[in-house]
This record gives structure tokens, C-alpha cells and sequence, in this order.
């Protein structure tokens, strides 16, 4: 699982992904703001808000950010 820093974007790992993929399941995260129209364009993507929280989901909303990659990750 892959989670970029703030002011980026899951395009940051590009290079990683490519590289991974043919032996490892890669999962980008994306932080609020970079979403929308990168999940429009991915098959399977799902783009998430939280209420009141900024770009760090998962220290605002722990456990509302963690429930909801479990969640994802248990689908695919």
C-alpha cells in the first residue's frame, strides 16, 4: 500500500507501481483534493471525503480512514 505526502499526488509512485505489479498487488491511497479525477478515469477506484478533515485522513478521522481502506481492500 502506497500513501503519497501531502501536496502530491499517487502518481508519485508511478516507478513503484510499474516496477511491483507483475508480483505484488500495489494499492495507491489518495489524499484529499487529488481524487476525483484520477478515481473517474481508474476502473475499481473509489474517491472518499471526510467531514472536516484536511489532507491527513489518517491521524483527522483514524478510524473512519482505516474502517474504509479495510473495507476497499477487502472488495478487491
Amino acid at each position: 500500500m502506497a500513501l503519497h505526502g501531502t501536496g502530491s499526488s499517487p502518481h508519485t509512485w508511478d516507478g513503484w507501481v510499474e516496477a511491483l505489479t507483475d508480483e505484488f498487488r500495489v494499492v495507491r491511497l489518495d489524499m484529499p483534493g487529488f481524487g476525483r479525477a484520477l478515481a473517474s478515469r481508474v476502473e475499481h477506484s473509489q474517491f472518499l471525503t471526510y467531514d472536516g478533515v484536511g489532507h491527513v485522513p489518517m491521524e483527522e478521522a483514524p478510524e473512519a480512514s482505516a474502517a474504509d481502506a479495510v473495507a476497499f481492500l477487502s472488495e478487491t
